[in-house]
């Protein structure tokens, strides 16, 4: 996307911290990324600090996600250490 001719870059990428609601269960989540940009290593984090073990993955403009084990209903923060 561009914004009065500046590329705006996704959240992640520009501030290395992003929030994602997640529903419950152990669906990924998607979150948008530079298309030829390396893979960040990644740490999601739930609301009370507590890190959770993830497998991270490029997918064509998205990172995908996915849980070692189910989530339960609420905002997570990933974040690029």
């Amino acid at each position: 996307a561009v914004r009065i001719g500046v590329p705006l870059l996704p959240p992640l990428a520009e501030n290395r911290i992003t929030r994602h609601y997640h529903s419950s269960g152990s669906g990924p989540i998607f979150l948008d990324w530079i298309p030829g940009t390396p893979q960040p290593q990644l740490e999601l984090i739930d609301v009370t600090g507590r890190r959770i073990s993830i497998t991270v993955r490029t997918l064509g403009t998205q990172l995908l996600v996915e849980p070692d084990h189910p989530l339960q209903t609420g905002v997570y923060i990933a974040r690029i250490p």
